[in-house]
């Protein structure tokens, strides 16, 4: 059961999640720079924010989404790197497991950043996101429980181009979710809720840049582990 008009953690009375309970969760920014591109990561995931962000993507919780937009966005001025790439960069998603977005009958990366631009727009910031650019095959292996150097076996060719897409953004000026922007003029930045060892990021980084996109980096809401990447 969804508890409405309570705190999901708690369930006392209150705000979604109230505030003793936010204040729990493990806000521990962590910025990397790995082979040239900066990658954020807000949160050390415990419990209490894993529950969640499960509740998201297995029931389709928009209210958790909205909490997280939220917390998000608090970090975008206390993190100068963080603001740097939000303001000149175009986030885009990492595609989810094939087999998860035909179960849940979406991409759960996609819809955390609508409702992330959404949330910016109330706070006056121009954020700026595209769909689509990136495709995951069918066929591919869960990543839990995988190593490092097995998630990046398990993401060779699972992570492929949308062409159709990219050369749209080389073919013109592109006007999306109210935004005009052209790929000579903005860099991409990879948005994803969870990294671990940071095989999808990596995988989706080189993708991109072999189709000639300038990928800023990669922001991640939580992570499990401190983004090792071999």
């Amino acid at each position: 059961m969804f508890y409405e008009g309570k705190c999901f953690i708690c369930k006392v009375s209150g705000e979604i999640i109230c505030a003793k309970c936010k204040n729990s969760f493990n806000y521990s920014p962590l910025i990397r720079n790995i082979y040239g591109h900066d990658w954020v990561s807000l949160y050390q995931i415990d419990q209490e924010l894993e529950i969640i962000l499960l509740e998201i993507k297995n029931k389709n919780r928009n209210k958790l989404r909205f909490f997280l937009a939220d917390c998000i966005l608090d970090s975008v001025d206390n993190i100068s790197t963080l603001k740097k790439l939000i303001t000149n960069s175009v986030l885009i998603p990492t595609p989810s497991n094939f087999k998860n977005q035909l179960v849940r009958g979406l991409d759960h990366n996609w819809e955390m950043l609508k409702i992330l631009k959404f949330q910016a727009n109330k706070r006056n910031l121009n954020l700026q996101i595209y769909p689509g650019l990136l495709k995951s095959r069918s066929g591919v292996s869960d990543q839990r429980g995988l190593s490092a150097s097995k998630r990046m076996h398990n993401m060779q060719n699972t992570i492929t181009p949308n062409n159709r897409n990219i050369d749209r953004i080389f073919s013109s000026n592109i006007h999306s979710n109210n935004s005009t922007f052209n790929q000579s003029s903005h860099r991409f930045l990879l948005f994803d809720d969870v990294v671990t060892t940071g095989a999808t990021a990596m995988s989706a980084t080189r993708i991109l840049e072999n189709r000639g996109l300038a990928i800023a980096g990669a922001l991640f809401t939580a992570r499990a582990g401190q983004m090792r990447v071999l």
